[in-house]
């Protein structure tokens, strides 16, 4: 009875271990070098470009409260290179999904920002939010493609070489 129940534990333990490998395993997102540095570099556009613009922006005061949403603007495109560059660190499923999130909230606002100063403040600039806008939409699709990858075409560096022995 006690060899079996040593058998048990030994065999859950193992079970367990191939549990955690399966999860990192699965966890783990596969970004190629290509799109990777393609991903870095619309990180880095739109950390600048949001930064360029709100030093353009948030500096004039036309009335009370009239920075409220270039600030908040600033602040959801700066997020979504923060979260994009964490994702682009870590390369895992969650944070690939934050960034996703992420970015596609800051494309919305920085559209929205876009709007309101077309509508209320027409002589603001807005080159350096279009630049951020459109990089943080790019990386919203990034993100999304890599989060919506089916399995089966994840990971093909191991795929390779397994489908070279068949």
């Amino acid at each position: 009875m006690n060899g079996d129940h040593v058998k048990d534990v030994l065999r859950e333990s193992i079970r367990h271990e191939l549990a955690g490998i399966e999860r990192r395993v699965l966890d783990e997102a596969w970004i190629g070098k290509p799109r990777w540095a393609g991903y870095a570099v619309l990180t880095i556009l739109v950390f600048v470009s949001a930064a360029a613009w709100c030093s353009d922006v948030v500096g004039e005061v036309s009335g009370p409260g009239s920075n409220r949403v270039p600030v908040i603007g600033t602040v959801a495109l700066l997020g979504a290179a923060g979260a994009s560059a964490f994702a682009l660190a870590v390369r895992r499923f969650r944070e690939c999904c934050a960034a996703a999130y992420v970015c596609g909230l800051a494309a919305v606002i920085g559209a929205g920002a876009l709007w309101w100063l077309r509508t209320g403040r027409p002589d603001a600039p807005v080159g350096w939010l279009i630049v951020a806008d459109v990089a943080a939409v790019l990386l919203t699709f990034g993100w999304l493609s890599v989060v919506v990858k089916p399995i089966e075409h994840s990971q093909p560096e191991m795929r390779a070489h397994l489908g070279a022995d068949t």
